[in-house]
C-alpha cells in the first residue's frame, strides 16, 4: 500500500519538475552562468533531461521500494539494464550512428531517458505482474491523501537534505561557470569520476 501511494507522490513531484524544468530550462542555465551560445546550442539537453526527470525519479523511487522489501537484486538488475541501454544508445544518438539521428549533446539526454524509461517499465512489471516479494494490486492504487501526506511528512528531512546538496551544486556550477566552458567541462567530469 505504501509503495502504491509513493507512486502517486512521485508522479505528482515528477510532473512539477518536468513542466517547471522544461519551461525554465533556459533561465536556469542563464542563472548558472551559461553563455548565450551554450543555451542556444545545448539547451535541448536540459529540456529533455527535465522532461525525462520522471524516469530518473521513478527508477530510484521504485528501486528503494524493492530494496525496502528485501529484493535488492531486482534493483541492481534494473540499474544494469538501464545503464547498458544508455551506454549503447549514447554514441548512436549523439553521433547519428546507423539509423539513428545525430542529436549531439541532446542525444545523451534522450539516451538516458530511454534507458531509465525501460528500467521503470521493468520495475512496474515486477510490481504489478510478477508476484515477487512485493506486489501492488489495483485496489492499492486508489489514491489515499492522508497516507500520501504521511509519506511526504516522513520524507521531508531527506528531501531537505537532498535539496541542500543539489542547491550547493547549482551554486558551485555558477562559480565555476565564471571561469569558462573548459572549467565547467573539467568540473563536471571530475564530479562524475568521483
Amino acid at each position: 500500500l505504501i509503495a502504491a501511494q509513493s507512486i502517486w507522490v512521485g508522479g505528482g513531484i515528477a510532473i512539477l519538475i518536468s513542466v517547471g524544468g522544461f519551461y525554465f530550462a533556459d533561465d536556469l542555465l542563464r542563472f548558472m552562468g551559461a553563455a548565450p551560445s551554450i543555451i542556444e546550442n545545448h539547451g535541448g539537453f536540459t529540456k529533455v533531461m527535465f522532461v525525462g526527470s520522471s524516469t530518473i525519479l521513478f527508477i530510484f523511487l521504485l528501486n528503494g521500494v524493492f530494496r525496502g522489501a528485501g529484493d535488492a537484486a531486482i534493483a541492481m538488475r534494473v540499474l544494469w539494464i538501464s545503464n547498458a541501454i544508455n551506454i549503447v544508445l549514447d554514441p548512436c544518438l549523439i553521433f547519428g550512428w546507423g539509423p539513428f539521428p545525430e542529436l549531439g549533446v541532446t542525444g545523451a539526454a534522450v539516451a538516458t531517458t530511454i534507458g531509465r524509461g525501460v528500467g521503470v517499465i521493468i520495475q512496474l512489471y515486477y510490481l504489478f505482474f510478477a508476484h515477487h516479494r512485493i506486489h501492488i494490486s489495483r485496489s492499492q492504487l486508489k489514491p489515499r491523501l492522508p497516507l500520501m501526506l504521511d509519506i511526504l511528512s516522513i520524507a521531508r528531512g531527506g528531501v531537505f537534505q537532498f535539496f541542500i546538496e543539489t542547491s550547493s551544486w547549482v551554486f558551485l556550477m555558477k562559480i565555476v561557470a565564471s571561469f569558462g566552458a573548459t572549467a565547467i567541462a573539467a568540473y563536471t567530469i571530475a564530479i562524475r569520476i568521483i
